[in-house]
């Protein structure tokens, strides 16, 4: 039996109580939920007293408790300050997303700290199928990734750049952006539509298309999420449910004959409770299980699997590996944020932005 590791939270707020206590709780065979800390003693006594769990009043109290890493979800003003308190005692932490302080992407590299960041949607069970379809290898080299108005905005870009590798810097940005009112339902809402291409060092192009009425409201037609490589495609769509990704699942791929595949899928629609997702291909069989489900007593939507995946991973990095490498960095985060400031930026301007 593996390690169990110890974890601390900071911050006692709807993400600390809604998604990583509960996992942590229920998960007793892989974490030891040590204890709490949090700005205010009224909070954090009834967080711990909830959870049955300790209530620090300072994160220095953390100094002796052996822990494993620490899990900061604090407003985005304080995450340094709390990175350069925790990491002071040596131990790991995994943070929220988005990172834009530059403060933080220096402390991690010029200290060598081990931290992870906390960006759930490329672990959502669709996304992991989908990285599933693209490490098998059925559509080669991914050349084109796409956001049609599905992904949110930071954690579309992050979900678009999982589909591309590693290995591959962005080295052109070119952003368009058109803004105006719209009515709907006599009520006025204002539109603003940020366009996006990002070129990237191994040749790939992101197409990133976002409005957040269109995210609200059915009129706009399909949202989709499409995935191009050199020897097929994957996409996935909704244009009647809108922010259901399971509606329509296309993969097509040529192998000197071109064939389409079913993907099948077992979900709880109204819970939002995925099974399994598979896809029977003539040669493998290609499958995403939800081990969460079969194994715990409550029940993982979406984003308590994508939550408890990162979870796993952290606890995997530091309790079992040698080397430190987080899936998900400090510096993926950050050059996430780049981008999408950067079409931001190249739209106001009229100008590209080069990455040298």
């Amino acid at each position: 039996m593996s390690k169990r590791a110890r974890v601390a939270l900071v911050g006692a707020g709807k993400r600390a109580r809604n998604f990583y206590a509960p996992i942590l709780s229920e998960m007793k065979d892989e974490f030891n939920l040590i204890g709490v800390n949090s700005r205010t003693k009224e909070s954090r006594d009834k967080f711990a007293e909830d959870f049955d769990i300790k209530s620090f009043d300072s994160i220095e109290q953390f100094k002796d408790e052996n822990l494993d890493f620490v899990i900061c979800c604090v407003n985005p003003e304080s995450v340094f300050d709390v990175i350069q308190r925790v990491s002071s005692m040596g131990i790991p932490m995994t943070i929220e997303t988005p990172v834009v302080d530059e403060r933080i992407v220096d402390i991690v590299n010029r200290e060598g700290l081990k931290i992870s960041v906390v960006e759930q949607w490329p672990l959502l069970p669709i996304e992991q199928f989908k990285k599933k379809v693209i490490d098998s290898g059925v559509l080669g080299k991914i050349i084109f990734v796409e956001n049609d108005c599905r992904l949110f905005d930071y954690h579309g870009v992050a979900t678009l750049r999982n589909y591309i590798s590693k290995s591959s810097s962005p080295s052109l940005i070119f952003g368009l952006n058109h803004a105006s009112d719209i009515q709907i339902n006599d009520s006025n809402y204002f539109e603003n539509w940020d366009l996006g291409l990002v070129k990237f060092t191994n040749g790939e192009i992101l197409s990133h298309k976002f409005s957040y009425p269109c995210k609200k409201f059915n009129h706009r037609g399909i949202q989709s999420v499409r995935i191009i490589g050199e020897n097929g495609c994957l996409v996935t769509s909704c244009i009647k449910d809108l922010n259901n990704d399971f509606e329509n699942i296309d993969l097509s791929f040529n192998d000197g004959k071109v064939r389409n595949f079913t993907v099948s899928f077992n979900r709880d629609k109204e819970s939002s409770v995925t099974n399994w997702i598979k896809c029977e291909l003539s040669d493998k069989d290609i499958v995403w299980s939800n081990i969460f489900n079969d194994k715990y007593d409550i029940s993982y939507n979406d984003h308590m699997v994508a939550i408890a995946t990162h979870l796993i991973n952290m606890k995997n990095q530091v309790c079992e590996s040698f080397f430190f490498e987080s899936p998900y960095s400090v510096f993926d985060s950050y050059v996430d944020s780049i981008i999408v400031n950067g079409i931001k930026h190249s739209a106001s301007t009229g100008s590209p932005i080069q990455f040298k």
